[in-house]
């Protein structure tokens, strides 16, 4: 006979960003108290009890996920579906708030295995979006229209969170395997790109992957540089990938106007030429640039004080901010999270196999780089002399 051991995992909640004028400003997130759980006795069926507390909604959506040998992650996700008895009902879009329900899972029908411990949530929402996001409203000028601008990100307990609702939701954006969770053609930019491993989210693909289901969209480096301007709470362009409040086109995502050619390379990443022969690739998610010549700044130096070798970290800070490339004078050196990544992605790259500078320092006196032969992140003597990848913000 089966034999299977559980334990019941607090219940996830998902908030949500800024309702609109029609809901009440105070919605309350709905919360999930489990009653009981239990299996019965000589069966593999699981029986669990439950409430959704919600002061603000009668009715709320309910979802729920497992996971084997109870860990809470894409590796050992499991997707109920056989519930039996008529407890089924008890999952949809409209269960009612302030009530007890039950559901009796099946477990064998679900998952084939003799002895195991697995977890069980019950996930729910109310009318909020997948994540929360705190909004700014920065009026017109004569010059510009009036932008409403995030101040805050998901962050990556709550794009996780979300991840998990949408695939025990089975939206047709996603698919799990091999511990990955990836967006599936149905999800444009996105198809095959990885968001989860694991448990741990690819927050700056996963953030926008979001947005475009929230129908919101990636703010431009042009929209931060005007938030800013206006002396609003983002204070950074580089600091985090905020959403403007207007409808999600990907359409001109990555795109550059000054190119004379613009190449797809993948779903992320889109290849400029320009005239003179330099060549530059957009990150379609972050809309960041980076030289697609890794090594460009050293292999055709234009400053003068500075020969085409390796440099001090002072060096690479100084060259970055000094140069001129693709018709673009705003290039920086990037940091360590921006940098970092960045190995995952160098086939898309030349002259990637060698170590570069970031702008980081951990502690203050020693700066971090990163050696893309390896992948690691290396705490540096800023007087070692290593090479430079200049990145800027794009579109």
């Amino acid at each position: 006979m089966k034999r299977i051991l559980f334990c019941l995992a607090a219940p996830l909640l998902l908030l949500g960003f800024r309702p609109p004028a029609s809901l009440a400003q105070t919605n309350v997130a709905p919360t999930v108290e489990v009653l009981s759980a239990a299996m019965r006795p000589g069966t593999t069926l699981m029986d669990i009890f439950f409430r959704v507390n919600d002061p603000d909604d009668a009715t709320v959506k309910v979802r729920a996920l497992a996971f084997k040998d109870g860990s809470r992650n894409f590796a050992n996700v499991i997707r109920p579906v056989t519930f039996v008895e008529g407890t089924a009902t008890n999952l949809g879009d409209a269960i009612t708030t302030g009530v007890d329900h039950k559901l009796t899972w099946d477990i064998r029908s679900d998952w084939n295995i003799e002895l195991a411990q697995v977890k069980f949530e019950v996930l729910c929402r109310d009318s909020r979006g997948l994540v929360p996001i705190s909004w700014t409203t920065i009026p017109a000028t004569s010059n510009t229209t009036a932008l409403t601008i995030s101040t805050t990100v998901p962050s990556s307990t709550e794009v996780l969170n979300a991840l998990f609702w949408m695939y025990a939701d089975r939206d047709p954006w996603l698919s799990a395997s091999n511990g990955y969770l990836r967006g599936t053609a149905a999800s444009g930019i996105f198809s095959n790109e990885w968001l989860v491993s694991g448990s741990s989210p690819q927050l700056d693909a996963a953030t926008v992957f979001l947005y475009k289901k929230m129908n919101i969209a990636r703010a431009s480096f042009a929209e931060k540089d005007f938030a800013i301007s206006a002396r609003s709470s983002i204070t950074d362009r580089y600091a985090l990938i905020n959403a403007v409040e207007r409808p999600w086109n990907e359409s001109m995502l990555g795109s550059d106007p000054r190119a004379t050619t613009s190449t797809p390379m993948s779903s992320r990443w889109v290849q400029h030429t320009y005239a003179g022969g330099a060549v530059t690739m957009s990150d379609r998610y972050t809309g960041l640039m980076w030289c697609y010549y890794a090594d460009e700044l050293h292999r055709h130096t234009l400053l003068d004080e500075y020969s085409a070798v390796n440099m001090t970290h002072n060096d690479a800070l100084t060259s970055c901010a000094e140069y001129y490339y693709a018709g673009y004078d705003d290039w920086r050196l990037p940091s360590l999270s921006q940098l970092h990544p960045m190995y995952s992605y160098r086939a898309y790259f030349s002259g990637v196999q060698y170590k570069f500078w970031s702008s980081s320092y951990d502690p203050p006196s020693y700066p971090w780089a990163v050696d893309m032969s390896t992948g690691s992140a290396l705490w540096w003597n800023p007087g070692y002399a290593e090479y430079v990848w200049p990145m800027r913000g794009g579109n």
